[in-house]
């Protein structure tokens, strides 16, 4: 009896996570915010206390509802509110836009020079120099905005990063201190001043970063 009695309010529960989970947006399943995150993982755990059966059922069923609607009350406000959609969702935050990396939205972010470029490389853009603007959607995802396809783009080796010269890669490529600082020299910069700078081909590319904290609400 115990057993069937918790089969039954494991699928009751399974079929109002269901409902709730259509009711609150296919964007659950897909392209999370923070606040689709919580409304979701609490809404799983009122489906839980369902699933044990008991007394707590009910009152874990009627929770399950009211999160689901509250969260679709607020869905809906905020297709009404731009302000409201960017409070509670968040918005794209710019992290490199033509050569300058802009360093307190990469901060903002929580995103450092190591995983930006293993995004870039995992979404097929081995060079900087192939790239116009690098964005974070409020879903968390990198957007790339790509230059002129070059086919015949090559593994780039790092020189600077976060105003570090990494000497072990100069020496595989070939080149001194005093070149790359000749070189920085020559940009009008300091070293202090570069987020990242690369060797490819031969041919070196810096990037510094900027304090200013760049806005741009076209993707909006």
């Amino acid at each position: 009896m115990i057993i069937l009695k918790a089969g039954l309010t494991s699928i009751l529960s399974m079929i109002l996570l269901f409902l709730m989970t259509k009711l609150t947006g296919d964007k659950q399943m897909s392209q999370m915010s923070a606040f689709d995150y919580i409304v979701g993982i609490t809404i799983g755990s009122s489906a839980a206390e369902m699933a044990i059966g008991g007394e707590v059922f009910l009152p874990a069923a009627v929770a399950t509802f009211l999160y689901g609607f509250v969260a679709f009350l607020i869905s809906w406000f905020c297709n009404k509110s731009l302000k409201l959609r960017r409070f509670l969702n968040g918005e794209p935050v710019i992290l490199f836009k033509n050569g300058v990396f802009y360093k307190k939205n990469m901060a903002r972010v929580r995103m450092d020079m190591g995983e930006f470029l293993t995004q870039c490389r995992t979404n097929g853009y081995f060079s900087l120099k192939d790239i116009t603007s690098v964005i974070m959607e409020s879903n968390g995802k990198l957007s790339f905005l790509k230059k002129i396809q070059d086919k015949n783009a090559e593994f780039t080796a790092n020189l600077i990063i976060d105003g570090e010269i990494l000497r072990e890669n100069l020496i595989k490529v070939e080149k001194s201190d005093w070149w790359l600082m000749n070189e920085v020299d020559k940009r009008g910069l300091k070293v202090s001043e570069i987020m990242l700078a690369t060797l490819d081909a031969g041919k070196l590319y810096i990037y510094p970063f900027s304090q200013k904290e760049e806005k741009n609400n076209l993707f909006e």
